[in-house]
């Protein structure tokens, strides 16, 4: 053989077929390798930056919502008090000043605004309180005010009892001014008169307590005010310790007489129903009364004579007046204020516009943001937003607070608040006071002008030379919302500095932003008085634009906007009809409900849900929007919706009713794909539990046109139709609760019911159309999304659940089949057949119609049986509910004990056989889930009964249920077998690392049997539901579930008798056995009768009254169903978390970039850093490439010793990262420059089978590691470097059509970073194309090869050009050209001789090599190789080429020397524009040791990889030690080049 040039004896080509190749003139700017030149030089704005995979937020979560629950909406009062009744208590004795109190000279007289000394006593005192009692009416409207002057002590007791009686167990205001009376005593006494006015009498606070109760508010106006408060603080502690005292021991006095049912929940009545005969009432803990004192107990009231005497009472009643007043007294500019110019505002108090609503508008957005800021939340809403003569008087409160420490005096409250007289705020509002009173005198003196107008000329005509002045807003709000934007902008910003090196990555690091409800630092002040500015339509529309914003931040900032209590606001704006607010509007509304569901009754009131469903209509082309993203806003309405139907039968009949649904329907094609994934969620919520919407869609052809969506390249809008599929097939799309937060009493919607009632549609037509629809499904089981087949298999769960007889049946024939096929594979008889089961289905569905149902049935169950192999372990444990579920029905149903059964008799199981199999899964729970795939697919109980005991069996994880036979008739099934790799020994322990599981993994395998179980299936008998209930319990305590135990299996019935047996006297059946024919008629007329009620129910889920079953049952009573009630548990149909996954995209940020598009975040840092690093030295290895081929490669960097011979060697790009993997499934990863490990964890492939590629994905920022093993699976891991933190991000079976082989080549893969395709072949005839970005299949290439494919490689440019070598020795040539028909030419070798790899060379070159050392370079353009070589006489075991450097290096297969050492040969040959050279250099060889276990093939012997950029190459060997050799020239030219 020639060692270079050509040999065309033993080449031949075929051209007829060969495609036009791109134009090598093409100047490709590739990411990687391909033809172009790698290093030429090229314009950096015509590069493209390289997209990531498998990092969307579904790859994180799989289609989990995060396991921490949102905290409960807290902004809804629990209660909301009102105060009905105020009595104003005016002890003023005008005339007669108090003995203990000397007045100054001058003093404050002013009591209301009004000077008493002006008038007589009785008509001034009249006057006071008529005014007091307009001003506190003016805080509350529906407060009914009463004054009471000068009362006696007899009147006061009445008064207070009158108040409680006529408020119930609301609020009542008492309100107590003590100006004319002594000092309250330190006792807690107040002073009032005798009747004849001579006398003051004493009136204590306790009195008070017992006649008015609680709840309520007490203001006391007086000098010393503080022991008031103080001592009703302290008796009502007392009292409260004293009811709570009797409670106790009234309860347990019931407890003891078995009355505790008859006790109420609390020690206070609820309501006036509960109230007791006679007083004290207490509605309410006396501590939660609310207390305002003038003063405390040391102090006296201010008597400067400027001021009213009653301050602390104007300071409640006119906080303006008193306001403007205090202003004027603390000007510096003014020497001579006209104090009366308070009582001069122009204005109503209500008219937003005039001066004074203005100053009343402002005084309330700075006493509510004063509050908000200072006091703690609950504080907060419970005197600012429960009741609003509370919240008037509080805010009043700040202001007396403000006002009377100024002249030394201190109010008191209950509860006790923080100071906020000194708050930076009541700057703000003297600026406004004072814009406004720069204008008053000017305003006063117009008003005076028009008002003379009328009567004087003169007047008349001064005013027409007058310019009309008006009045001037202040910009108190506009600065606020300035300032409210500016902390938007920069109160979240956070700069890292300059571009620095990623620290490293913690063990737990999640991507994911953690659904943060508590905010990140202080929350910007002015978010009251955004909600004061939604009150102006001259502000309003800036103020939403600004909400928008902050709400857009995360759900805390939801929650803060929440408890201020802008809801109410937002929900009248419902109403308005300005096109404008309508995008804020619906944004707001979108925020609000993502994080607060329980919306729907406020959506329902004044039909404020039509202003979402307006906007979906379709005879809007813009849907009243005149924005561009039409449809961004239309998903946010349909998720509102969901919303609105969600669990809540008034939101679907409201929807329904005003054509939402026909709305919907119009979308689904809509180009958005977040629009069209929320139409599918938006119908699955509609029909959810509703069998008038299943009617009105079947009518419609919802259902066929959501089937037609299961190709969607969304893999959320194919996960939504499979949720809306579920919901029609009867799976419940309600709110998942786990059941330990579950209220006492509340019963969660487990679903179930098929389609419903379906009116309209015979029996027949019902049950066809429903297999119809669940046969749709088998287009997504080979879905790469594993969301997308999570949904499937809860969508077949709810079918499997209806047609349970016919699941067994279809399960019963398959068994029967398999062990047919294999009787004649061995040329066994086998008795049993399929020949009665299908004359029992003809003669109930007739022939034709029999054998295409028993088809479609064999066919899911086949197709579940596949998903339990499924590799990511949800689907997997999910499919196994479902097929266990199947198998327990099979187990227990008549089949398994008819006469003529193929299946064995199934005695009971020994009772202590289920206990160390239920405590399993419970120790294991901290653990990551072992691979649902390392179970199998097909019942065989001939290979069960081998074995003797089932916790013995190798690969057989513990079982999942109390003796459950169906665990162990699942795990011990065969596979068959893909790869001869089955022969290895199956003694070998596995290795000891876990299986990386998904981030979030909720998805967990249920038991079909009770004691796992909390529902079970309702007792149909006649007795009672107690009695049934206890007939269980007893059942369960002392009869085993009926499965089987191995010795049972293994001997059949001789040990056992079926009717006595040391079990207690359990009995299988009560009945005699039947026949095969009967079982199966019973069990298909099961389902029959099922689907009959079930069309007999109306939609209320009442019955009509026609023909039923025996006890009203839904089901027959027969010994099968009798006996399965009691052992066997509500599991199917399994439950949904992908509609509250849905939700949280809506709680994430929508209106700023991500962090790491975020110039200064860290994340944007760290890609930076990257990105410099990676740069760097792609132009620092440009150097050493030019001296490897010529140079010495003996510079030895690193020896590294594995536990086995590495099958897989891969580099990675930029990070001294070296994968590697052994012959089984573990995968280890190791910093080559250190020489340590990194981690070690295993692929999850089952048994028998191995890795059969490695390939590294986004390689440019942080890597994924993508695995192909033999089995057919693709696996993608996270996080693959910390230990114990792999996470599985994907996986999906590649190729399905996997073809045994006797040298099989498992399953060979191409990652193209470029185009983010993934090629896949091995032992198939066709190369299957997988789109990454969509998660589906994107292309078939046909090999049109009789042998398995061994190698493949693409052009990583463009991704259109494949190459791929095969066992008989071809090179074929596929130009992919989409998911049509690719093209395919093909050259060809010698025949019969394994192709080890394919290389792309730059410059339009392709090397290709053989297990017999024939290595070639060709040129694609050509039909002739170039140049050849016969690399290792011996055979080559491996080769590869470097992607930069023009050197390949080649292994030889391991052969035994003259000394009988078995040694291995390394050679490194020179590539240039002739050839390969003729000589390579020999850069190792040594002695080997032999290998722990030969592998079926030789190409695995040992592995050779070279590093993409350094110019280094790996080499392991048969003894499990890896040489990393490095270019000595190479090093010394650029040694610190190692990163």
């Amino acid at each position: 053989m020639s060692a270079s040039g050509t040999d065309n004896d033993d080449e031949t080509i075929d051209t007829n077929n060969l495609n036009p190749l791109p134009n090598p003139e093409i100047n490709l700017n590739g990411p990687r390798h391909g033809f172009a030149d790698p290093f030429a030089r090229h314009d950096d704005t015509e590069s493209f930056p390289l997209l990531p995979y498998f990092v969307s937020n579904r790859h994180f979560t799989g289609g989990n919502p995060y396991p921490d629950e949102p905290p409960e909406p807290d902004w809804r009062l629990k209660e909301r008090l009102k105060t009905i009744t105020c009595a104003i208590v005016l002890c003023l004795n005008l005339g007669v000043d108090p003995p203990d109190v000397v007045k100054t000279e001058p003093c404050a007289v002013l009591e209301t605004w009004v000077d008493p000394s002006h008038m007589p006593p009785t008509k001034a005192i009249e006057t006071i309180g008529r005014n007091l009692q307009q001003r506190f009416e003016s805080l509350s409207q529906r407060t009914r005010v009463k004054q009471y002057l000068d009362p006696s002590v007899e009147e006061m007791r009445k008064l207070c009892a009158s108040l409680r009686r006529n408020a119930k167990e609301e609020r009542v205001a008492f309100y107590y001014n003590g100006h004319g009376v002594p000092k309250p005593t330190a006792s807690g006494e107040i002073w009032v008169f005798n009747r004849n006015y001579t006398q003051y009498i004493p009136l204590s606070v306790f009195d008070i307590q017992s006649f008015i109760g609680s709840p309520g508010i007490y203001i006391w106006d007086c000098s010393s005010a503080g022991n008031i408060l103080n001592s009703f603080v302290k008796f009502g502690e007392r009292r409260d310790e004293d009811i709570k005292a009797a409670y106790e021991s009234t309860k347990q006095m019931a407890s003891a007489n078995n009355m505790a049912h008859a006790m109420p929940t609390s020690p206070y009545p609820a309501s006036v129903d509960g109230r007791p005969d006679t007083p004290p009432v207490f509605f309410a803990p006396l501590g939660d009364s609310i207390h305002m004192a003038a003063c405390s107990p040391d102090e006296t009231l201010p008597m400067t004579p400027e001021l009213p005497a009653d301050l602390f009472t104007s300071c409640l009643s006119s906080p303006i007046e008193m306001a403007v007043r205090f202003f004027l007294l603390q000007d510096p500019l003014s020497t001579k204020p006209d104090l009366d110019l308070c009582l001069k505002i122009p204005g109503e108090l209500k008219l937003r516009k005039s001066p004074l609503g203005e100053l009343n508008w402002i005084f309330t957005a700075v006493t509510d943001t004063i509050a908000w800021t200072t006091f703690p939340r609950e504080t907060f809403k419970r005197l600012f937003r429960q009741d609003l003569m509370v919240a008037a008087l509080f805010r009043n409160f700040l202001l007396a607070e403000r006002i009377m420490r100024t002249y030394h005096c201190t109010p008191m409250s209950h509860p006790v608040l923080p100071p906020t007289f000194d708050h930076p705020l009541w700057q703000s509002w003297d600026l406004a006071v004072d814009g406004c009173l720069s204008q008053l005198p000017t305003l006063l003196h117009q008003e005076k002008l028009t008002r003379e107008a009328q009567f004087n000329e003169q007047a008349a005509a001064e005013l027409k030379k007058t310019t009309l002045v008006h009045y001037q807003q202040s910009s108190f709000f506009q600065d606020q919302l300035t300032a409210f934007e500016v902390w938007l902008s920069r109160g979240l910003s956070n700069s890292s500095g300059p571009a620095t090196a990623p620290r490293s990555m913690p063990a737990t690091w999640d991507p994911v932003k953690r659904k943060d409800y508590n905010p990140p630092r202080k929350p910007p002040d002015q978010l009251p008085i955004v909600l004061q500015v939604l009150l102006s339509q001259a502000h309003r529309l800036r103020a939403l634009v600004l909400l928008s914003h902050f709400l857009d931040l995360g759900p805390w900032a939801v929650n803060l906007t929440l408890s201020i209590g802008i809801f109410p606001y937002v929900q009248k704006l419902l109403l308005s009809p300005v096109p404008e607010l309508k995008p804020l509007l619906i944004y707001i509304w979108t925020r609000i409900c993502a994080v607060d569901r329980s919306c729907q009754n406020d959506l329902l009131k004044d039909n404020g849900f039509a202003y979402f469903a307006r906007v979906l209509s379709p005879f809007q082309d813009d849907g009243g929007l005149q924005i561009s993203n039409v449809s961004e806003h239309r998903a946010m309405c349909a998720f509102i919706l969901s919303l609105f139907c969600r669990d809540f039968k008034h939101g679907q009949m409201a929807c329904f009713n005003s054509g939402v649904f026909e709305m919907v329907l119009s979308h689904l094609n809509d180009e958005d794909y977040l629009l069209r994934q929320w139409c599918a969620l938006m119908l699955g919520q509609l029909w959810d539990g509703n069998d008038e919407g299943r009617a009105l869609s079947l009518r419609e052809g919802a259902t066929d046109r959501l089937c037609l969506m299961l190709n969607d390249i969304s893999p959320e809008v194919r996960s939504a139709v499979m949720f809306a599929l579920g919901t029609f097939m009867g799976a419940s799309g309600s709110v998942w609760k786990d059941v330990k937060k579950q209220q006492p009493g509340e019963v969660p919607r487990l679903g179930g019911g098929g389609t419903g009632s379906l009116p309209g549609i015979s029996s027949l037509e019902h049950f066809t159309f429903e297999v119809h629809l669940a046969m749709a499904g088998l287009a997504a089981k080979e879905d790469a999304s594993p969301m997308v087949r999570k949904e499937l298999v809860i969508f077949w769960s709810a079918f499997v659940r209806e047609w349970q007889g016919w699941f067994c049946v279809a399960a019963y024939a398959y068994y029967v089949s398999e062990k047919r096929d294999e009787a004649r594979l061995t040329g066994n008889p086998y008795k049993p057949s399929l020949t009665v089961v299908k004359e029992a289905i003809y003669e109930h569905q007739g022939e034709k119609l029999g054998d295409k149902l028993l088809d479609d049935f064999t066919a899911l169950y086949m197709a579940l049986l596949d998903l339990t192999l499924d590799p990511y372990p949800e689907v997997g444990s999910h499919a196994c509910t479902v097929v266990d579920f199947i198998h327990a029905l099979l187990i227990e149903s008549p089949l398994a004990d008819s006469e003529d059964s193929a299946l064995p008799h199934i005695p009971p199981v020994r009772p202590d056989l289920g206990t160390e199999a239920e405590e399993a899964p419970a120790r294991k729970s901290k653990t990551r889930p072992s691979s649902p795939a390392r179970t199998a697919t097909a019942p065989n109980l001939a290979q069960l009964a081998k074995h003797q005991n089932v916790k013995n069996v190798k690969n057989a994880p513990p079982m999942k249920s109390s003796g459950s036979f169906t665990a162990a008739l699942n795990k011990l099934t065969s596979l068959p077998s893909l790869t001869n790799l089955t022969n290895l020994s199956k003694g070998h322990e596995e290795p000891e690392e876990d299986h990386p599981s998904p981030h979030f993994n909720h998805a967990l395998y249920h038991s079909p049997y009770v004691p796992q179980q909390i529902t079970k299936i309702k007792p149909e008998n006649e007795t009672s539901v107690a009695a049934a209930e206890e007939s269980q319990v007893n059942q369960m305590a002392h009869t085993p579930p009926r499965t089987p135990s191995p010795d049972a299996l293994e001997h059949g019935n001789n040990g056992f008798d079926r009717h006595e047996n040391s079990n207690g006297g359990y009995e299988a059946f009560n009945e005699a056995t039947m026949n095969v024919f009967d079982a199966v008629t019973t069990l298909l007329d099961e389902d029959e009768y099922r689907l009959r009620r079930r069309k007999e129910k109306t939609n209320s889920g009442q019955f009509y009254p026609t023909t039923g079953g025996p006890n009203g049952a839904d089901i027959p009573i027969t010994p099968f169903r009798r006996e399965l009630q009691a052992q066997m548990g509500i599991v199917l149909p399994l439950k949904s978390r992908l509609f509250d996954w849905c939700c949280e995209y809506f709680t994430e940020p929508q209106m700023r970039n991500p962090e790491a598009e975020e110039p200064g975040s860290e994340k944007y840092n760290e890609q930076m850093w990257r990105r410099q690093r990676n740069e760097r030295v792609v132009i620092d290895t440009q150097a050493q490439a030019e001296v490897a081929s010529r140079s010495e490669w003996r510079e030895n960097i690193a020896n590294i010793q594995e536990h086995y011979f590495p099958v897989k060697l891969n580099f990675h790009q930029f990070e001294p990262q070296l994968i590697t993997a052994d012959p089984h499934d573990a995968i280890s990863i190791w910093d080559w420059k250190e020489g340590v490990r990194l981690n070690r964890f295993s692929n999850g492939n089952p048994w028998g089978s191995n890795i059969t590629t490695v390939k590294l994905i986004n390689e440019d920022d942080q890597a994924l590691l993508l695995t192909a093993s033999a089995e057919g699976m693709v696996r993608v891991f996270r996080n693959y470097t910390t230990p114990g933190g792999a996470e599985l991000a994907t996986s999906f079976k590649a190729n399905s059509e996997m073809i045994p082989s006797r040298y099989p080549s498992g399953l060979v893969a191409d990652w193209q970073q470029a185009t983010g395709h993934l090629l896949v072949g091995g032992d198939s005839r066709v190369i299957r194309c997988w789109d990454s970005q969509r998660e589906l299949f994107h292309s078939d290439i046909p090999t049109t090869a009789q042998s398995c494919l061994t190698a493949i490689t693409s052009d990583q440019d463009l991704g259109n050009l494949v190459i791929a070598g095969f066992g008989d020795g071809t090179v074929r040539r596929a130009l992919e050209l989409g998911p049509e028909h690719p093209s395919a030419a093909w050259w060809q070798q010698r025949a019969c001789q394994w192709k080890v790899r394919a290389t792309f060379v730059p410059r339009m070159k392709l090397t290709t090599s053989s297990i017999d050392g024939d290595i070639r370079l060709w040129d694609i353009r050509a039909q002739a190789s170039i140049s050849r070589v016969d690399a290792h006489r011996e055979g080559m075991s491996c080769i590869d080429m470097h992607e930069h450097a023009s050197v390949l290096a080649t292994s030889s297969m391991p052969e035994f020397n003259s000394s009988g050492i078995r040694t291995q040969t390394v050679k490194l040959w020179k590539v240039d524009s002739e050839g390969i050279l003729p000589r390579g250099r020999t850069i190792s060889s040594r002695p080997l040791a032999p290998p722990a276990k030969a592998l079926p093939f030789n190409p695995s012997v040992s592995s050779l990889n070279f590093h993409p950029n350094e110019m280094l190459v790996g080499m392991g060997s048969a003894d499990g030690q890896i040489s990393i050799v490095a270019c000595s020239e190479a090093m010394s030219t650029h040694e610190d080049n190692f990163i």
